[in-house]
């Protein structure tokens, strides 16, 4: 009779055993599932979706994650589209547009401020001074940043061979009480002073 209860809970034990087993690997099967697609959408596939038809804590999961992914999705396309109009309208000025973060680095700076400046480098991350070399614009992006309001508007004369005058406007760019660098706008103003004289 012993024999009989032990072989039985033996039985059920290795039954038990083996439902873990399945339902382990059905669940490690799933878990594998969603994290392809969390890596998928890391990499950017907002298109993608975790697919599960079942009905406990994994359906949960993967609803929450296909609602976040597509919140995801729309603020990606939202962020794309707005860059897209900056950069349209940033392009299509036709002042010379640059921009510094607080160390006075080059963030931006436009195709026309390029023209005026015949600056043939890239500019980004680097100084004004190493990409334009002209102190007074260097000078200018040092006191809009210590003086954090904007500057009366400067005119500069350079000579890239020929004479140009610019009336630079620079201002320092804040956010949540910080500042986070400076716009300078270039206006050639050559045509109009030589008018003048």
């Amino acid at each position: 009779m012993l024999r009989i209860i032990f072989s039985t809970i033996a039985v059920s034990f290795g039954l038990c055993a083996l439902l873990v087993f399945f339902i382990t690997l059905i669940n490690l099967k799933y878990l594998d599932l969603i994290a392809k697609v969390a890596r998928d959408i890391a990499r950017g596939e907002f298109s993608k979706r975790i697919l599960l038809d079942t009905h406990d804590e994994l359906s949960d999961l993967t609803k929450s994650i296909n609602a976040m992914v597509e919140q995801m999705e729309s603020k990606y396309i939202e962020l794309v589209s707005h860059k897209s109009r900056l950069e349209a309208v940033f392009l299509s000025m036709f002042d010379g547009i640059m921009v510094v973060d607080r160390d006075q680095n080059i963030l931006l700076m436009n195709q026309t401020l390029k023209d005026y400046l015949r600056v043939q480098q890239e500019p980004a991350g680097r100084k004004p001074l190493e990409i334009i070399r002209n102190v007074e614009i260097q000078e200018i992006v040092e006191e809009v940043l210590k003086r954090n309001n904007p500057l009366i508007p400067k005119e500069l004369t350079v000579f890239l061979p020929e004479e140009k005058i610019l009336l630079i406007h620079a201002a320092p760019v804040i956010r949540e009480k910080q500042q986070e660098g400076a716009v300078l706008v270039f206006h050639d103003i050559t045509e109009v002073r030589n008018l003048e004289n």
